[in-house]
């Protein structure tokens, strides 16, 4: 069993917000995005130039303008569904993202203590682990996170969470 504590930053919350960026209905969602729009950015500019070849007019010249915005659109996706998510975190309750997260970790799973309340997830509420820089993250299957600062975790602590992972979270997942 390994007991650690984890406070909740702005640092930690950018680094979810990037895991749920990359994760697969994420980036499903802009590859589907991306064909839709490039398809109606390629219809209009073809419609706008076969137009203005008959004649020039302002609406043909939208028309072309308006494919163009749809490509810089297209373009930016990633960095518009960051922005969303952003907002959407700043509206919710900001007890939800700060202060200690306490972690447990044991045979049973993690239990969660903060200042919300407690909880205890077992090892099947997981899909993969990892981590990025100096955080070790494990993916739930209902889309959160639990992150955890490797550097509040002995050498050994940190051998220990990682062979409970191992043990329990699916190892296709996390290849």
């Amino acid at each position: 069993m390994v007991r650690c504590k984890t406070e909740m930053n702005d640092e930690i919350m950018d680094m979810a917000l990037d895991l749920s960026l990359e994760m697969k209905e994420s980036v499903r969602r802009r590859k589907n995005s991306t064909i839709a729009l490039g398809l109606i950015a390629f219809v209009e500019i073809v419609w706008g130039v076969s137009s203005i070849i008959r004649r020039v007019s302002v609406s043909n010249i939208l028309m072309i303008l308006l494919g163009i915005v749809v490509i810089v659109i297209m373009l930016n996706l990633k960095n518009i569904q960051r922005s969303t998510l952003r907002k959407m975190q700043k509206q919710m309750d900001p007890s939800l993202f700060s202060g200690i997260r306490e972690y447990c970790f044991s045979e049973e799973g993690v239990h969660i203590k903060s200042q919300m309340g407690e909880s205890m997830i077992n090892w099947n509420a997981f899909r993969k682990f990892g981590t990025v820089g100096k955080y070790l993250y494990i993916e739930r299957t209902d889309d959160r996170f639990v992150v955890v600062d490797q550097n509040n975790l002995s050498k050994e602590e940190l051998q220990e969470v990682q062979q409970l992972l191992e043990k329990h979270v699916p190892a296709a997942a996390n290849a």
